[in-house]
């Protein structure tokens, strides 16, 4: 319950900052959450493991099938 949470209110905070209750502020919602989420994660990744298996692992966050699906939907 608190991350669904959490997504509505930070849906309700990109909508006030952009203007407007539009599909196309949650697009770029979540268009920030996916660079965020490969970010952190190469960040996270290369303190712990080293940078070469960082990048590889960045490769496979931004290749993902799963986050790829859910980018194009996010643009529909």
């Amino acid at each position: 319950m608190p991350f669904r949470i959490a997504y509505l209110m930070a849906g309700w905070l990109t909508c006030k900052v952009l203007g407007g209750v539009e599909l196309s502020h949650l697009a770029w919602l979540s268009f920030a959450s996916g660079i965020g989420v490969v970010v952190l994660g190469f960040h996270l990744l290369r303190q712990w493991l080293g940078a070469r298996t960082a990048f590889v692992a960045g490769l496979f966050l931004i290749t993902s099938p799963l986050a790829v699906a859910l980018s194009r939907r996010a643009l529909q």
